[in-house]
């Protein structure tokens, strides 16, 4: 018997969508989360660095688009380290800054022939800036539309899940046009295919996603302003008449899962909710913030009717696993804007208990 003392008890949490490897190297780096300014950088950077003297590249995670208040140079980073490489990527991935020693040893500091979706930003004066980005994301589809199809057709054929990472309008279009292709020439069955992010939708597709059974596999964290992203990167990626397609849950109208897609964003799921539950709406824009239960549902039960788990854990109902989470408080009587505060009491996965804060039985 536990006494939960008015905490409230949910099914263990279910991550619907994360980088294990990724996030797992990258534990050893420096993190810029909470660091914003010039005089802090450089105090992070040259501690971490002191502490490790034998690292042949300084690198640091989840640095802010606005950490120093203006575009981030080379000459910005040789000022905190002009003798060892150094770079820093943003929160998402997609943006890494490096000094010139940096920038020289991987042979880019007078530009490089890069990919298709990757740029080395340079300058008037013909060196590099130090900013490199990756918008693959947004780039061009990876496959011919026809092959997707029949790619899908034949994954669905064999009786396979299918989960495609589709962002924008366009490659969201290609992968639900893939699953209606694997559908109509199979018949559609309970393989809960899946889309993750949707970070851009046509409003002629949103319709489609329940029609096929597709599960939208969504980060309440990623939206500009919801939590760490600014909102200055939603002008800088999206045109405002296209704002209320954009990160849309709640009109979906389809099965949801939530995730953290750590290391792009926290894995705190109590920070994923409060994200889930303040965001604000953009302008020209529908609410799309889902209710305080039916975000708990996307964040258990949700991802595991995803994963085809529903009959193992997501729901406190005998028969399933004991996979089970205290909070630290009441959830219902929290503000949303703090429950990403309110902690993790006790948790337990199978029958056992797997963590419990300080003091409690």
């Amino acid at each position: 018997m536990i006494e939960a003392g008015g905490r409230t008890l949910l099914p263990g949490f279910f991550e619907s969508h994360l980088h294990l490897v990724l996030g797992g190297a990258e534990l050893e780096h420096l993190q810029l989360g909470e660091v914003a300014g010039f005089d802090a950088l450089a105090s992070a950077v040259r501690a971490y660095g002191a502490a490790r003297p034998d690292l042949p590249l300084l690198m640091a995670q989840g640095a802010n688009y606005e950490i120093l208040g203006a575009p981030v140079t080379r000459h910005d980073l040789d000022r905190i380290s002009a003798d060892r490489p150094l770079a820093m990527m943003a929160p998402d991935h997609h943006t890494v800054w490096a000094n010139t020693m940096a920038l020289q040893r991987a042979g880019m500091l007078h530009g490089m022939v890069t990919p298709s979706g990757h740029e080395v930003v340079m300058a008037a004066d013909g060196t590099a800036t130090g900013e490199l980005r990756e918008f693959e994301a947004f780039g061009p589809l990876l496959f011919d539309p026809e092959r997707f199809k029949a790619i899908c057709t034949e994954i669905d054929r064999r009786g396979l899940q299918i989960a495609v990472h589709a962002v924008g309008d366009g490659a969201v279009r290609v992968t639900i046009d893939g699953y209606q292709a694997a559908a109509q020439a199979n018949g559609l069955r309970d393989l809960r295919h899946r889309i993750e992010h949707i970070e851009l939708i046509d409003s002629a597709d949103q319709p489609r996603l329940a029609a096929l059974d597709i599960t939208a596999s969504v980060q309440p964290p990623h939206p500009p302003g919801a939590l760490h992203f600014p909102m200055s990167t939603m002008a800088a990626i999206f045109p405002p008449e296209r704002w209320p397609d954009a990160y849309r849950w709640k009109s979906l109208d389809a099965r949801l899962a939530f995730a953290s897609d750590w290391p792009v964003t926290e894995i705190s799921v109590l920070m994923g909710l409060q994200a889930a539950l303040t965001r604000v709406p953009y302008a020209g824009a529908a609410d799309e913030r889902l209710g305080l239960m039916d975000s708990l549902h996307a964040d258990t039960a949700g991802g595991a009717i995803a994963a085809h788990r529903e009959a193992l854990t997501g729901r406190l109902v005998p028969g399933l696993a004991a996979d089970l989470v205290l909070l630290g408080g009441d959830i219902e009587a929290v503000a949303a804007q703090d429950i990403g505060a309110m902690g993790i009491a006790k948790t337990v996965a199978g029958g056992r208990v797997t963590h419990r804060t300080a003091g409690f039985a």
